[in-house]
Protein backbone atom coordinates (compact mmCIF):
# COMPACT_ATOMS: atom_id res chain seq x y z
CA UNK A 1 0.00 0.00 0.00
CA UNK A 2 1.40 3.37 -0.94
CA UNK A 3 1.41 6.46 1.21
CA UNK A 4 -1.00 8.18 -1.22
CA UNK A 5 -3.67 5.52 -0.68
CA UNK A 6 -6.61 6.57 1.44
CA UNK A 7 -6.71 4.91 4.86
CA UNK A 8 -9.96 3.22 5.87
CA UNK A 9 -12.05 5.05 8.47
CA UNK A 10 -13.46 3.23 11.53
CA UNK A 11 -17.03 1.97 11.34
CA UNK A 12 -19.83 3.98 12.91
CA UNK A 13 -20.58 2.76 16.43
CA UNK A 14 -24.12 2.08 17.64
CA UNK A 15 -23.96 5.24 19.74
CA UNK A 16 -22.99 7.30 16.69
CA UNK A 17 -25.80 5.77 14.63
CA UNK A 18 -28.38 6.41 17.35
CA UNK A 19 -27.21 9.99 17.83
CA UNK A 20 -27.33 10.49 14.06
CA UNK A 21 -30.92 9.20 13.96
CA UNK A 22 -31.93 11.55 16.81
CA UNK A 23 -30.28 14.57 15.17
CA UNK A 24 -31.88 13.85 11.79
CA UNK A 25 -35.28 13.40 13.47
CA UNK A 26 -34.94 16.83 15.08
CA UNK A 27 -34.14 18.35 11.64
CA UNK A 28 -36.47 16.15 9.61
CA UNK A 29 -38.37 18.96 7.87
CA UNK A 30 -35.19 20.47 6.44
CA UNK A 31 -33.39 17.19 5.67
CA UNK A 32 -36.26 15.14 4.26
CA UNK A 33 -38.61 17.90 3.08
CA UNK A 34 -39.15 19.03 -0.48
CA UNK A 35 -37.28 22.05 -1.77
CA UNK A 36 -39.25 25.27 -1.78
CA UNK A 37 -39.19 28.82 -0.44
CA UNK A 38 -38.67 27.58 3.13
CA UNK A 39 -36.25 24.76 2.35
CA UNK A 40 -33.29 25.60 0.20
CA UNK A 41 -30.17 23.69 -0.72
CA UNK A 42 -28.17 26.03 1.52
CA UNK A 43 -30.40 25.34 4.53
CA UNK A 44 -30.10 21.61 3.93
CA UNK A 45 -26.30 21.85 3.73
CA UNK A 46 -26.24 23.93 6.92
CA UNK A 47 -28.41 21.34 8.70
CA UNK A 48 -26.06 18.52 7.67
CA UNK A 49 -23.06 20.56 8.79
CA UNK A 50 -24.71 21.22 12.17
CA UNK A 51 -25.43 17.49 12.56
CA UNK A 52 -21.84 16.65 11.63
CA UNK A 53 -20.45 19.21 14.09
CA UNK A 54 -22.65 17.82 16.87
CA UNK A 55 -21.56 14.26 16.11
CA UNK A 56 -17.89 15.27 16.06
CA UNK A 57 -18.23 17.17 19.35
CA UNK A 58 -19.97 14.27 21.07
CA UNK A 59 -17.91 11.29 19.95
CA UNK A 60 -14.32 10.20 19.34
CA UNK A 61 -14.16 9.72 15.58
CA UNK A 62 -14.07 12.73 13.29
CA UNK A 63 -16.54 12.43 10.42
CA UNK A 64 -17.03 14.52 7.32
CA UNK A 65 -20.39 15.86 6.23
CA UNK A 66 -20.35 13.48 3.26
CA UNK A 67 -19.69 10.46 5.50
CA UNK A 68 -22.56 11.42 7.80
CA UNK A 69 -24.97 11.91 4.88
CA UNK A 70 -23.97 8.55 3.36
CA UNK A 71 -24.43 6.78 6.69
CA UNK A 72 -27.92 8.25 7.02
CA UNK A 73 -28.86 7.11 3.50
CA UNK A 74 -27.54 3.62 4.29
CA UNK A 75 -29.49 3.47 7.57
CA UNK A 76 -32.68 4.52 5.78
CA UNK A 77 -32.12 1.91 3.09
CA UNK A 78 -31.49 -0.86 5.64
CA UNK A 79 -34.62 0.00 7.61
CA UNK A 80 -36.78 0.10 4.46
CA UNK A 81 -35.44 -3.30 3.44
CA UNK A 82 -36.10 -4.77 6.89
CA UNK A 83 -39.65 -3.38 6.89
CA UNK A 84 -40.26 -4.72 3.39
CA UNK A 85 -39.11 -8.19 4.45
CA UNK A 86 -41.38 -8.00 7.50
CA UNK A 87 -44.36 -7.02 5.33
CA UNK A 88 -43.68 -9.86 2.90
CA UNK A 89 -43.62 -12.37 5.74
CA UNK A 90 -46.83 -11.14 7.34
CA UNK A 91 -48.80 -10.82 4.10
CA UNK A 92 -47.72 -14.17 2.66
CA UNK A 93 -50.59 -16.66 2.51
CA UNK A 94 -50.35 -20.02 4.16
CA UNK A 95 -47.28 -19.33 6.21
CA UNK A 96 -48.98 -17.73 9.23
CA UNK A 97 -45.65 -16.55 10.51
CA UNK A 98 -45.92 -13.30 12.34
CA UNK A 99 -42.54 -11.96 13.24
CA UNK A 100 -41.42 -8.75 14.79
CA UNK A 101 -39.28 -6.15 13.13
CA UNK A 102 -35.86 -6.13 14.67
CA UNK A 103 -33.93 -3.20 13.29
CA UNK A 104 -30.33 -3.62 14.13
CA UNK A 105 -28.29 -0.47 13.87
CA UNK A 106 -24.90 -1.48 12.64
Amino acid sequence: MTEDAKKRRPNFTKEESLLLAELVASNKLVIEGKFGPGITSLKRQEAWQMITDTLNASLMHRRTKEEVEKKWKNLKSQSKKAFSNFRQQTIATGKHTYGYISLVIK
